[in-house]
């Protein structure tokens, strides 16, 4: 969903509606509207969002990811946040401006619910048109009472194309890579596996293929030509986006499994080190200027 970029103005004085907007009947405001408000650069208060330490309950509760144009016409990340996820937020924002504007937000949250309040019960006591009945609904067998569905050739195919794959890059012979995935799934063969399940397996095996092992000597390490792509990318990505350093480090060895602090111990861990960094570039917006 894209949202729309306020336009800069000397002296930022918004209305209610300005601040405050409803998605799906519940008061929201905007990550660009918060840096506009508190005089800070949109990347900061990103940064900012992605650095709190809520549970991801509250966090999926609160913060939706959103997208917006920007002057270029590039489809740019922002977040859109609820009156929880805005208090949240703003308890780091300090300074005499801060808590006039931390006031001013929660006025106009107030205002907003009020607003919708008062519509809600207009809604509630309206004279009623009679209800249509909704047409009969039609029966589905549940899937664990139906015939399981065994893989057709070409998902078979498919994920053995895959599980491949993972053998190259963590040096696995593919029958003990196959051997995992059975029993795993607590099946004797591959055509014993049932379509519902084709998904995660597929997913189970992309997550076990760029894992770097915890087994290193100290004297291991990869060759340079390799650390210079890793260091070139980590460059790249960082320039074309909102995310520091520190956050690609992070996705490094949350989808690795090594922090790249440790060092990487071999030109292997160092391809699966390249294959992570290039597939985050290609699924997050870039800034190529």
């Amino acid at each position: 969903m894209e949202i729309e970029q306020a336009t800069t103005q000397e002296v930022f004085e918004p209305t209610i509606e300005d601040m405050i907007q409803t998605e799906n009947g519940i008061p929201t405001t905007t990550s660009l509207v918060i840096a506009q408000a508190f005089e800070k650069e949109h990347k900061d208060v990103l940064r900012a969002i992605y650095n709190m330490e809520c549970s991801p309950e509250f966090n999926e509760r609160n913060f939706a990811p959103v997208g917006y144009k920007d002057a270029k016409g590039e489809i740019r990340p922002a977040y859109r946040l609820t009156r929880d996820g805005f208090a949240f937020l703003a308890m780091g924002f300090t300074g005499k401006k801060a808590a006039a504007w931390k006031e001013r937000f929660l006025e106009a949250f107030n205002a907003m619910e009020a607003a919708l309040l008062r519509q809600r019960q207009r809604q509630e006591t309206a004279p009623k048109e009679p209800e249509q009945s909704p047409p009969p609904r039609t029966w589905e067998k549940p899937e664990f009472f139906r015939s399981a569905r065994k893989l057709t050739k070409a998902q078979t195919e498919s994920l053995l194309g895959v599980l491949n794959m993972e053998c190259l890059l963590q040096n696995r012979q593919p029958e003990d890579a196959l051997k995992e995935l059975l029993t795993f799934f607590h099946l004797s063969s591959l055509e014993d596996m049932r379509q519902s399940d084709y998904r995660h397996a597929v997913f189970s095996v992309m997550k076990r293929m760029l894992l770097i092992s915890g087994k290193t000597s100290e004297d291991a390490q990869a060759s340079s030509q390799y650390a210079a792509a890793i260091n070139g990318l980590i460059n790249f990505w960082n320039h074309s986006s909102d995310f520091t350093k520190s956050d690609i480090q992070n996705y490094v060895q949350n989808k690795c499994g090594r922090s790249l602090q440790e060092g990487i111990s071999s030109d292997s861990d160092g391809l699966k080190v390249l294959f992570t960094l290039w597939g985050g570039i290609s699924h997050y917006d870039l800034r190529l200027n």
